[in-house]
């Protein structure tokens, strides 16, 4: 009875994010920042993003996702983030991002909270200690528990 459970709550999730997919790649192409944000949760803790159509985004900021811990943006045509401070941001997967330029230091000013990156065929993104699997992990010492 439990799976059962389970199964429709994942049913359930996956189809409000297919259906918010859906709202926000039928929209314009210059997408009303205050429409997306108005339908992401202000309480979002992970937010992935494929095929990202446009090359820079407004709404995609640390004000409009002030909770996100998890960002994992594949494939599209971002070529800037946000430069502000995302403060909660730990785990960042940028996958198939030729657009996007980025160097170590701006990534590490951006994301001071940053514990794991995974960066994967984004020539963009340069000097990051990443070993061979495009993968950089926070020496487990110099993570604070908070």
């Amino acid at each position: 009875m439990g799976s059962n459970a389970s199964k429709s709550a994942r049913s359930s999730s996956e189809w409000r994010r297919c259906q918010l997919l859906e709202n926000i790649q039928s929209a314009p192409k210059q997408h009303n920042p205050k429409t997306v944000t108005e339908e992401l949760p202000k309480q979002l803790e992970k937010l992935d993003l494929q095929c990202f159509p446009n090359s820079t985004s407004t709404w995609l900021t640390p004000d409009s996702l002030p909770h996100l811990e998890k960002l994992y943006i594949r494939g599209g045509n971002l070529a800037t983030l946000d430069r502000s401070k995302w403060l909660k941001v730990q785990a960042l997967r940028l996958k198939y991002l030729r657009e996007l330029k980025m160097n170590w230091r701006e990534l590490k000013d951006s994301f001071p909270d940053l514990v794991y990156l995974e960066k994967v065929k984004c020539p963009g993104i340069t000097l990051c200690p990443c070993d061979e699997h495009g993968v950089w992990m926070k020496n487990p010492d110099q993570i604070e528990q908070k």
